[in-house]
């Protein structure tokens, strides 16, 4: 029998999967930046003990690609890291600088971003 591989969902093509995994990238790269320099300020929450921590956070739009809510779908073990990262995104959306999804290629507004601390 020859082995099919999985397909993607309907509705969600390469196109649409591509978007999904750039725009991911995108939000992981601001998340980083404000993370880096609360580190330099010592403000950050993340340490070693949160080391191979993972929490998948979903981010909803509304339909002009405006974030209009955000919560922790799968947090980790640390509840204070779960939160940070929240506050984080709430600060991106309070400057204006959190990044705005590419709607046109994408057939739900609402999109997880996984998290994962090495």
């Amino acid at each position: 029998q020859p082995v099919t591989p999985p397909q993607p969902a309907e509705g969600q093509g390469r196109t649409e999967l591509q978007a999904r995994e750039e725009y991911r990238r995108t939000v992981h790269e601001s998340l980083q930046k404000l993370l880096a320099k609360d580190i330099q300020r010592s403000r950050s929450v993340v340490d070693a003990k949160h080391k191979g921590a993972s929490l998948i956070i979903t981010l909803s739009f509304d339909d002009q690609g405006k974030l209009v809510a955000w919560k922790v779908s799968e947090p980790s073990k640390f509840e204070r890291l779960d939160q940070y990262y929240l506050k984080l995104i709430k600060r991106l959306v309070d400057r204006g600088d959190f990044p705005t999804p590419p709607l046109a290629q994408f057939t739900t507004t609402v999109v997880t971003i996984p998290i994962d601390l090495k």
